[in-house]
């Protein structure tokens, strides 16, 4: 179950990812917008590498409180950047399956499930 979730919500942060970095390449940016899909792309980045290198009952509660923060991220986005409205959805995506995630990691784990 776990492994599936991971590589879903890894699917997800990716296409998320790339959404940003290609939106970010827009000349008409101002400073304050590029510097906050910046800050979603290394919050993905970051992500991205929990989700592949680390040992998950070390970091259920840390992925659960990076999904908050691409949750927070995504919304300055959308308030800030009306054009990325759907470079927001997808951080919204993806801070949707971490929740998800780290919800299904944090009861796999408490019923002894992980190891």
């Amino acid at each position: 179950m776990a492994n599936t979730e991971i590589m879903a919500t890894l699917a997800k942060v990716r296409t998320a990812k790339l959404q940003v970095d290609q939106a970010n390449t827009d000349p008409a940016l101002t400073p304050a917008q590029s510097d906050l899909l910046t800050q979603a792309s290394l919050a993905l980045n970051d992500l991205e590498n929990k989700l592949i290198l680390e040992d998950i009952q070390s970091w259920i509660n840390q992925i659960a409180a990076d999904g908050r923060q691409l949750t927070t991220l995504s919304g300055q986005i959308k308030n800030t950047i009306a054009s990325l409205n759907a470079v927001a959805q997808y951080i919204q995506a993806a801070a949707t399956a971490v929740g998800a995630l780290a919800s299904a990691l944090a009861a796999a784990n408490s019923g002894g499930l992980l190891h």
